[in-house]
């Protein structure tokens, strides 16, 4: 939930200059910052203002699914690779820290790519052509085939292990070495979003003349070229508009939109992350909270009864009666003490003695009532 919500604010803030960017990508007109603003400023006026979105729907549809996996499972390779190498994943080393970033960006590329190539179409087309994500689909398969769903993969995939990549590593190479300096565990949110900004703009610099040839290569159906390979359609932008104007043509306005959606994308992520683990930390407390009222009483009756009778019996009698077999696990991990020889925690006095008896075979077996 906290990577769709990131992925969401951070392409819907920069929608207008992500779709003018891809404009430009696309054809073979000269950029530069004023016809950029020159070519928002003639959408506007001829379309309307909520044209400057035109395509964010597709986008939305895209990136949800795509930010949601890749921070999901960016996490999980994290963990993968700590357990792999011996450390936790929030200590990697620059090299699995590298390649979990990686591995996280191709995972969600493979699965959400067709969805981009559909944004595409619908941010270099008129309205007219496409009214909706499924006619793109449908008028895709049957006036191209189903391959041209797949067309720009290669160079999707190739651009986004290095830009995924060196954008994780980066954040989180600054956070860390943030953390080593400042002595606080968490940044600010102005510092977060600065880490972002600087990992987006290296990222996407490192990937930026693949990420043309992609764009080139999916809307090569309505643009009139016919792309075939990666060297091919380098070779023709090359050829027809020069090295630097033809594949790094749009990077100055990456440089804007590229760290302000990576800086908000990280950021929305973590502070959602912060939010929802206080969340969850206040619901637990306010559990242990209404037990605490009946605690006591459970402690009461458990010591004057095991005097007369044997612990099995104790189990049955607290546990069936009450039906506080779990209650009594959740309050009881919060009187524990770190068992430094062990590295694990176990539970003291009372509390491990009820979690002791509330899992024996005895109890296990017999309903709660």
């Amino acid at each position: 939930m906290s990577g769709a919500l990131a992925g969401a604010v951070a392409k819907t803030a920069v929608a207008p200059l992500d779709r003018t960017k891809i404009i430009f990508q696309v054809s073979s007109n000269r950029f530069s910052a004023k016809e950029a603003y020159k070519l928002i400023y003639r959408t506007y006026l001829n379309e309307g203002f909520l044209s400057l979105w035109r395509g964010n729907s597709a986008t939305m549809v895209r990136v949800i699914p795509y930010a949601a996996i890749q921070f999901c499972t960016h996490e999980q390779y994290k963990k993968l690779l700590g357990s792999y190498y011996g450390f936790q994943g929030a200590t990697l080393t620059p090299i699995p820290r590298l390649l979990a970033g990686s591995l996280a960006g191709t995972t969600a590329a493979m699965l959400a790519y067709p969805l981009d190539l559909v944004r595409a179409r619908m941010a270099v087309t008129p309205k007219e052509m496409y009214s909706s994500i499924i006619q793109v689909f449908i008028r895709m398969s049957k006036e191209e085939g189903l391959k041209t769903l797949y067309r720009g993969f290669t160079p999707t995939i190739l651009g986004v292990i290095p830009y995924a990549g060196i954008s994780f590593f980066t954040y989180e190479t600054l956070k860390h070495l943030h953390a080593e300096h400042s002595g606080r565990t968490q940044p600010y949110p102005f510092e977060r979003l600065l880490f972002g900004a600087c990992a987006g703009l290296l990222g996407q610099s490192a990937s930026y003349p693949l990420d043309v040839v992609r764009r080139r290569m999916q809307t090569a159906g309505v643009t009139g070229h016919t792309y075939g390979s990666i060297l091919g359609t380098m070779r023709e932008v090359v050829a027809e508009e020069g090295l630097i104007r033809g594949l790094y043509k749009g990077l100055s306005m990456n440089w804007v939109k590229g760290p302000i959606a990576v800086g908000i994308s990280f950021t929305t992520f973590d502070l959602t992350q912060i939010l929802l683990k206080k969340l969850q930390q206040m619901s637990s407390v306010q559990r242990g909270s209404s037990f605490q009222f009946l605690l006591p009483n459970v402690k009461e009756k458990y010591c004057s009864v095991k005097k007369l009778i044997g612990a099995s019996i104790v189990s049955q009698y607290v546990m069936l009666c009450y039906g506080y077999r779990k209650e009594i696990f959740n309050h009881s991990c919060q009187n524990r003490c770190f068992d430094k020889k062990k590295k694990t925690w176990k539970l003291i006095g009372f509390y491990a003695e009820l979690h002791q008896i509330s899992h024996s075979p005895v109890l296990v077996n017999k309903p709660i009532v």
